[in-house]
């Protein structure tokens, strides 16, 4: 009988329901036109504060979609850096 630890079961489960086209997370409140936009006003000067006001959105949002943030969520964590153990010197 194969057994489960937590961590496994909810990747399993969360890879099949990705499988099946569900979304997790909060929906994005800044979509694909909007981030144009948002980076071509910033382009010109304008300020995060008045970006977001003219949008309708928080500072953070209009940050994060400058930032990248939501695309650094979905990629693979950074590799380890090369060498030994932390501290290990010989």
């Amino acid at each position: 009988m194969k057994t489960w630890s937590c961590g496994s079961v909810a990747e399993v489960s969360g890879a099949a329901a990705r499988a099946r086209g569900s979304v997790f997370g909060w929906p994005r409140v800044i979509g694909p036109e909007r981030a144009a936009e948002v980076r071509a006003r910033r382009a010109q000067g304008e300020t995060l504060a008045s970006s977001a006001a003219s949008l309708g959105v928080s500072r953070t949002s209009v940050s994060r979609c400058l930032d990248g943030a939501a695309s650094r969520a979905t990629t693979a964590p950074a590799a380890p850096p090369s060498g030994g153990i932390a501290g290990d010197e010989s």
